[in-house]
């Protein structure tokens, strides 16, 4: 049985969308989600800063 991360689900779940951009500030809790975009078309765009 294959094992899928919650990073993989969430990236596919928003892959079968339709999503093609996602905006966010990068922190230590979206490196397994940015990990996972790097083999999607979904593109992530980081805020500069939180201000």
């Amino acid at each position: 049985m294959t094992e899928i991360t919650g990073s993989k689900a969430y990236v596919k779940t928003l892959e079968s969308k339709g999503i093609k951009h996602i905006f966010g500030i990068t922190g230590a809790a979206l490196i397994p989600i940015c990990d996972e975009l790097l083999d999607s078309d979904i593109r992530y765009v980081p805020g500069i800063h939180e201000q």
